[in-house]
């Protein structure tokens, strides 16, 4: 299937490209159809890394025959093989990467592939960061980039708490805030048989420009030094448990209430925005139509903890429960998906197709630094990103308690 692929970066990319149609979460996606191309990938990439390896150690060993140098046992083979320059994504989604970064963090020493793989994002982002000595001696001063794995997880853990920060449409474009939308299109038209050869009417598309406000999402995790002895799998596991506890709050906080004003800008604060003093049912249905046609198609309807709880309960006028307790909350109603998030403020809903109308962008990717204090025999590892969000004014209805 990917034969025709001759360069690591080429199914760095692919894989990449995969990955945003996991995350979009779209219904239609064929999931068995990623998964066939996730396995022929991963064939292409070890059909690849063996060529580098066989390329690498053949220029090798003429070189050395050349020189008359004894052969000896040839070296593993380095990440960035002569045969072909990796990218820094693919340099970041590598175990080699992943392995360099915990073991710098931890001080420990690198063996040849990992220092070249920390070396490969030390160099590319040469303005940024200074590189740590060869023995991992402390962390360069810009900080490290977290590995791909470890930032698809944290998406992945944050994405089952909360449907909405799920649905929102996330992308990681280095320092990009502004990005275009179709605010109004033409229609395409249909011509009978009589109007064949009839020429089309000139279309017309209006743009606008969707513009994120971003903040800082940052968080300190300390580590004792006692318990820093831990294995390098086990610190990582650590260090992923802790970012995903602490960062969520900020960050999908940020994605729904953010004001805008020096902090991410909510999906609340552009919405058509309604106030209800009934239950969820006459909410929704009273106001429901201040969303438009066209915005409602795709919509789903997100409810808060407590709403849930209202709609769970709630009676017929004989005093039986709408929807039975022990079936729970319907997956639909009034024909959208129906979900709850924990994370929506008490009472409120939010309807809307977030994947098309709301986008969250991560402008400045994660980095770790490290700071050690004897005083308190501890290591503080702090983690920061910029991250970016908005949504289209009018796109989304947001319905609060009054």
């Amino acid at each position: 299937m990917y034969k025709h692929f001759t360069t690591l970066a080429q199914v760095a990319t692919e894989k990449a490209a995969l990955r945003s149609l996991l995350e979009a979460n779209n219904p239609e996606t064929n999931l068995d159809e990623i998964e066939s191309k996730m396995q022929a990938l991963a064939a292409r990439e070890t059909e690849l890394r063996a060529a580098a390896e066989r390329t690498e150690k053949r220029s090798r060993l003429m070189q050395k025959i050349g020189s008359g140098e004894a052969t000896g046992n040839p070296v593993e083979n380095p990440v960035n093989a002569p045969a072909e320059k990796r990218s820094l994504e693919d340099v970041l989604g590598s175990k080699e990467y992943r392995s360099a970064w915990a073991k710098t963090l931890l001080r420990r020493p690198l063996n040849e592939t990992e220092k070249r793989a920390l070396d490969t994002v030390v160099t590319t982002t040469a303005t940024e960061f200074v590189a740590a000595s060869e023995d991992a001696d402390g962390v360069n001063n810009g900080g490290l980039f977290i590995p791909s794995e470890l930032n698809l997880s944290l998406v992945q853990e944050l994405s089952l708490v909360s449907p909405i920060f799920r649905d929102i449409n996330k992308t990681s474009f280095a320092g990009v805030v502004k990005f275009p939308y179709k605010k109004n299109a033409g229609k395409a038209e249909r011509k009978g048989a009589s109007k064949e050869t009839e020429a089309n009417k000139d279309g017309s598309i209006e743009w606008a420009t969707l513009e994120l406000k971003t903040a800082e999402i940052t968080v300190t995790i300390p580590v004792t030094w006692k318990l820093e002895a831990m294995a390098v799998d086990q610190f990582i596991n650590f260090f992923l448990t802790e970012l995903k506890l602490q960062i969520s709050e900020a960050k999908i906080e940020g994605a729904i209430y953010g004001s805008g004003n020096d902090d991410m800008e909510g999906i609340t604060v552009k919405a058509v925005t309604k106030t209800y003093s009934g239950t969820v049912v006459d909410a929704l249905k009273t106001n429901l139509s201040a969303l438009g046609a066209k915005k409602k198609i795709g919509a789903k309807v997100y409810i808060s903890t407590t709403a849930a709880e209202d709609l769970q309960f709630a009676q017929d006028g004989s005093g039986a429960y709408i929807f039975p307790i022990a079936a729970g909350l319907p997956k639909t109603i009034a024909g959208y998906a129906l979900e709850t998030d924990p994370y929506l403020h008490d009472g409120d809903i939010i309807v809307g197709n977030l994947q098309r109308y709301a986008r969250m962008n991560v402008t400045e990717a994660m980095s770790v630094t490290k700071d050690v204090s004897g005083k308190k025999r501890r290591n503080e590892y702090t983690a920061y990103e910029v991250c970016g969000s908005a949504a289209q004014p009018e796109a989304l209805l947001y319905i609060k308690k009054a």
